[in-house]
Parts: structure tokens; sequence; C-alpha cells
């Protein structure tokens, strides 16, 4: 991978602002979902919470879908 590579990629583990703006939603309603179980469960790497790009989104289109039933 290049550098240039890099910079179009986009990372694939977000830290929780970045998933709640993905999200569409605050913080505190982000971490609201995860207490919850509503929201995907965070990959824990030592003491930080990430999630993974692909399950925000696929989270995000069951809810749109769910939104339409």
């Amino acid at each position: 991978m290049t550098k240039s590579d890099e910079l179009v990629t986009p990372p694939e583990l977000l830290k929780a602002e970045e998933a709640a703006a993905m999200a569409g939603v605050g913080i505190r309603s982000w971490w609201r979902f995860v207490s919850s179980g509503a929201a995907p469960s965070p990959v824990r790497i030592g003491r930080c919470s990430r999630w993974r790009r692909r399950d925000i989104k696929n989270w995000i289109d069951s809810e749109i879908g769910r939104a339409h039933v």
C-alpha cells in the first residue's frame, strides 16, 4: 500500500466519536445505544473501544430497513 492509498482508504476501526458521526447521532446517544445493546459491540484494543466501519454500516442499513417495514 502506498502513502496515497492510505489517504484515500478510510480507516477500518472507528473511535466512538467517528462511529456516532457515521450513525448521525451525538456521542451520548451513541454510548446509550452501545450500552443497551442496540448498536454493534466494540472491538477492545487494550483499554480502547473501536468499531468496525462495516459493522456500523450494516447496523445503519438494518435500522433503515426496519424503519421502512
